[in-house]
């Protein structure tokens, strides 16, 4: 649970639209930050989801390499995705980790 790793206002969206609600809820904030799977339907909710957002808050994105779930990332890679992000003012930050070595 990622509460537990130190993450506080944590929303995990159940499928691929937002509805109003959920957009006016989200737009109470004044950053965004949209972590998606890396499937088709991920990077499309991710796309849909920051042109909603646009205008109201600031939205950045972290894009994950093709198939990997945020659940997928170790907590220490998603605190630096997130801080880095935020401190260094990124709009979107891609996480490809290294091919392991055989």
């Amino acid at each position: 649970m990622r509460i537990a790793a130190g993450f506080e206002n944590v929303v995990a969206r159940m499928g691929c639209e937002l509805s109003d609600h959920q957009v006016e809820l989200l737009s109470a904030f004044p950053e965004v930050l949209l972590l998606l799977d890396g499937d088709d339907a991920g990077r499309a909710a991710t796309e849909a989801a920051r042109a909603e957002l646009a205008g109201r808050s600031v939205v950045r994105t972290i894009r994950l390499q093709s198939g990997a779930k945020p659940d997928d990332l170790p907590t220490r890679a998603l605190k630096w995705l997130i801080n880095g992000a935020q401190l260094l003012d990124l709009g979107e930050v891609e996480y490809r980790p290294r091919p392991k070595s055989t």
